[in-house]
């Protein structure tokens, strides 16, 4: 099939995402609960009032039953995935070494009872 000089195919799109993500069971903020997280953001589900908006920075403080994390992140989308219920994404702010030392600390400590198939884990940024 000739497309000719003049055209230009369509490129698929790549992952934005560099870091591995991980799902984190059990990881909550104010925002609701935390469903993966990576070295660069994290998505949370939202259930209630769309408050928000893309371009906001907040302050949120991770929590699980062993550990408190804050962090500074901006919200980068909002998807409505039902009513009152919403997936938001959000993009850190930079991390400190040791916020991100924190941040997998959390999430490993959030996971550590999920069996092996329930832990959905892509890999630790180095």
């Amino acid at each position: 099939m000739d497309y000719g000089s003049d055209r230009v195919l369509p490129v698929q799109p790549q992952e934005r995402r560099r870091p591995g993500r991980m799902v984190s069971a059990g990881v909550t903020c104010r925002l609701g609960e935390v469903v993966d997280i990576s070295a660069t953001g994290m998505r949370i589900r939202h259930k209630g009032m769309g408050w928000f908006k893309t371009g906001v920075v907040v302050n949120l403080t991770l929590e699980t039953p062993e550990a408190r994390l804050p962090v500074s992140a901006t919200i980068r989308w909002i998807k409505k995935v039902r009513a009152a219920v919403y997936e938001i994404g959000l993009e850190f702010l930079p991390l400190e070494p040791e916020q991100l030392d924190g941040l997998w600390e959390l999430a490993f400590s959030a996971n550590r009872f999920l069996s092996g198939t329930q832990l959905k884990y892509v890999r630790r940024p180095r």
